[in-house]
């Protein structure tokens, strides 16, 4: 091909391997599953203060082999997370390690419950201020996304935005789960022409 990464760090990965293998497996609770992944809730002491996470990992029982690609999408998901650490419209990453990831636990549910919850209820009872404020969370997590590196040109894109993707944490939407983003190259000869890979 005639594309190459806009940025070395397109191809890196920052594994705590050591700290998540230290984790009490045993504390897991089981959320949910996705198309790729499951999700466990984790509690853990430290210090005599209890902390939450979100543990994510591949699924393992759902008869698709574990091969290089199901590696690379957690290492993805894993980067862009570290790298979009200082955004308050993304939530935090503590551990990864090859097929899981340790993140903030968010017991508000996401976008998709808030939906739900207000259809229930006979529509939502939201001021037009408040809904523009949930507007400018949904815009400004993908736009963060698209100014990792303070680049004019998007580093990677999201490829699976919808209403779950984005989290209710202490009141803010975060948009969340990249395993499925893309990076954006740009063609060796020209680089200001883009390449999707």
């Amino acid at each position: 091909t005639d594309c190459e990464p806009m940025h070395e760090w397109q191809l890196q990965s920052y594994p705590n391997c050591n700290s998540f293998h230290e984790l009490d497996l045993t504390t897991l609770k089981y959320i949910t599953s996705g198309t790729r992944r499951s999700a466990f809730e984790m509690r853990e002491v430290v210090n005599g203060h209890e902390n939450q996470f979100v543990y994510k990992s591949i699924m393992f029982n759902n008869g698709k082999p574990f091969n290089e690609k199901r590696v690379e999408v957690q290492r993805v998901d894993a980067l862009v997370l570290e790298k979009l650490h200082s955004s308050k419209f993304i939530p935090n990453i503590h551990g990864y390690c090859s097929v899981g990831i340790l993140m903030d636990f968010t017991p508000d549910g996401s976008l998709y419950d808030y939906v739900k919850g207000a259809r229930l209820a006979g529509g939502s009872t939201l001021a037009p201020v408040d809904r523009l404020r949930i507007a400018i969370h949904i815009a400004a997590g993908v736009a963060d996304l698209h100014s990792i590196d303070g680049s004019s040109i998007p580093s990677f894109y999201h490829d699976d935005l919808d209403w779950h993707q984005y989290l209710y944490v202490d009141g803010i939407f975060m948009l969340n789960d990249f395993n499925y983003a893309k990076p954006i190259y740009v063609k060796k000869k020209k680089n200001t022409e883009v390449c999707l890979v």
